[in-house]
């Protein structure tokens, strides 16, 4: 009995230790590795949609900052900001205590150096990122101005300056023509008249009053996203000032180029040719852009919409008929 329990006892010990040195053999191995590859597979475009659905909400959070910023403007001053100030200042320029930009603001309110130009203050302005104008789903190429002298950072959200050209209903009935104040491709090219930051027939940039959105504030955009990489095989980048830049004024006074607002010609994401003034609203989201309505809603735009309907939205002069706009 007592040498059946020291064999099985050897028995045991031996069997213990074999079990120690053998560990995992290669095949076991690749199987594992294997194995983890696939879960890793399996979950990497979850985690992808859960980035990409992250940098969409905080885009929408940063635009509801600008178009709220506009809304408090209007509380103050009975009428909204004026899409540029006059000397080549942006719209965002009045609204930086708005945005909680306390230091930029007092910035703008202190007096000019000898020998310094309210565009170089504005220059100055931009040589500093501001968060609330940036989506964060934007490359770091199109956070930076496309222009060497037009500051380092830039805004992708942009007022809409109106539609250009014509737009038809759905059923073919109705057909509408948008006024523009003309201009050429070295220009900028046209710049449209019936927007929420358009200028008037001379040219001049003036805030609009809360009554002149005839189109009723929840149908109307103010602002829209431009915060995509270029698309074109023809351009390096999608021309961008810096966030503080407002426009450039030809030899007659009227406006030439628009660095911060915008027309629409073209649809969401469009990839060919287009005026500088015309510049095509964009995004680095998935088949779309984000849009503020003037009520402070915050739309994400599919890229299919149909332009016409899209430009109907874009106006402010209740040109269309009401069933048009429900359209959207």
């Amino acid at each position: 009995m007592f040498s059946f329990q020291v064999r099985a006892s050897a028995l045991f010990a031996r069997n213990q230790r074999a079990s120690a040195r053998r560990g995992f053999t290669l095949v076991e191995l690749l199987v594992v590795v294997a194995i983890i590859g696939i879960l890793v597979s399996m979950l990497f475009p979850a985690l992808q949609v859960v980035r990409q659905s992250a940098r969409k909400t905080k885009c929408s959070a940063n635009l509801r900052q600008v178009i709220l910023a506009t809304l408090n403007f209007e509380s103050g001053k009975l009428q909204f900001p004026a899409g540029d100030d006059g000397r080549g200042g942006g719209y965002v320029v009045p609204l930086l205590a708005h945005l909680k930009q306390e230091y930029l603001h007092e910035e703008t309110q202190r007096a000019l150096q000898p020998g310094e130009t309210w565009r170089d203050r504005m220059i100055e302005l931009s040589e500093i990122e501001v968060e609330p104008l940036i989506c964060p789903a934007a490359s770091a190429i199109a956070r930076e101005s496309s222009f060497e002298d037009l500051g380092d950072f830039t805004t992708h959200y942009h007022g809409v300056l109106g539609p250009l050209g014509e737009a038809t209903t759905s059923d073919g009935d109705r057909q509408y023509s948008y006024d523009t104040l003309g201009g050429s491709e070295p220009e900028g090219g046209p710049i449209g008249l019936q927007g929420f930051f358009s200028p008037n027939k001379q040219g001049k940039f003036v805030g609009k009053k809360m009554r002149d959105i005839r189109d009723g504030t929840s149908y109307t955009f103010g602002f829209g996203e431009i915060s995509g990489t270029d698309l074109s095989d023809d351009r390096e980048r999608i021309p961008r000032a810096g966030w503080a830049i407002g426009a450039d004024y030809a030899s007659n006074g009227r406006p030439a180029k628009v660095y911060s607002l915008k027309s629409v010609a073209h649809g969401i994401n469009f990839s060919d040719d287009a005026d500088f003034n015309a510049t095509p609203f964009s995004s680095n989201h998935p088949q779309g852009a984000q849009f503020a309505f003037l009520d402070g809603a915050i739309r994400f735009v599919d890229q299919n919409v149909s332009l016409d309907v899209f430009k109907f939205h874009c106006s402010i002069d209740a040109v269309e008929k009401p069933e048009d706009l429900d359209a959207f």
